[in-house]
């Protein structure tokens, strides 16, 4: 069909019912389905506007809502209600700068998802046993500390690490952790930045980032380029 030459270009895509800001940047062809929709751009800064906490606000009071789902509202992100959305008028360097910022939180975010699969990768080959796979704590393996995850191995793969290798284990799930809290901390940094450059570009006074503030709270909204 005509429309796939536009999965060649560069561009941002969303899921078609999202209950937080899933939008995403791509630049190797990938495709989606009918599930979801893309913007072809040549410039990031679209992601970085679409990502802000400003632009989930309208996006919350223009699409439709769908149902709950753990206390979050879905809403369907369907193009026509999307189209819609406000794009203030911002300079080169404006754009520039919110391209930059997208760029490195998706970067970063996509080496963080990396480290989150090798280790999972790193559990499962190495405790792998046939009695279980890994459970959501042990997918989390950053919320966990060496007592924790060893509690969850037993658990979910019915194995025990060795005590000869207890050490090393303790050693490197520490440092993947501080590699995790590392690229989180780089993220959350990016976020900061681009949700008050883009509350400058509409010009929000205190009271409106107040206010938008104690929305995102009240909805436990996650604004992070984080994990599909």
């Amino acid at each position: 069909m005509e429309y796939y030459a536009a999965f060649d270009n560069s561009k941002a895509f969303w899921p078609d019912i999202a209950k937080q800001p899933r939008f995403s940047w791509d630049v190797d062809g990938v495709f989606v389905n009918d599930k979801g929709f893309i913007l072809t751009s040549d410039e990031p800064w679209i992601l970085g506007l679409l990502q802000s906490r400003v632009q989930w606000f309208c996006i919350s009071q223009r699409c439709v809502p769908l149902r709950l789902r753990g206390g979050l509202w879905q809403y369907q992100c369907k193009k026509q209600f999307m189209e819609r959305l406000p794009i203030p008028s911002m300079s080169r360097e404006e754009k520039d700068c919110l391209s930059e910022l997208a760029v490195k939180a998706t970067q970063t975010a996509s080496d963080r998802y990396q480290l989150h699969e090798s280790v999972r990768h790193r559990i499962r080959t190495d405790l792998h046993s046939r009695a279980g796979k890994l459970n959501q704590k042990l997918h989390d393996w950053w919320t966990l500390d060496f007592g924790e995850f060893r509690t969850e191995v037993r658990k979910a793969l019915k194995a025990s690490i060795p005590v000869n290798e207890r050490s090393d284990w303790e050693k490197a799930l520490g440092d993947w952790q501080n590699r995790h809290h590392a690229l989180t901390d780089v993220i959350v940094e990016c976020e900061e930045e681009l949700n008050d450059r883009v509350c400058r570009l509409f010009k929000m006074s205190r009271k409106d980032i107040a206010l938008l503030d104690e929305h995102a709270r009240h909805a436990m909204i996650d604004y992070s380029y984080g994990e599909p």
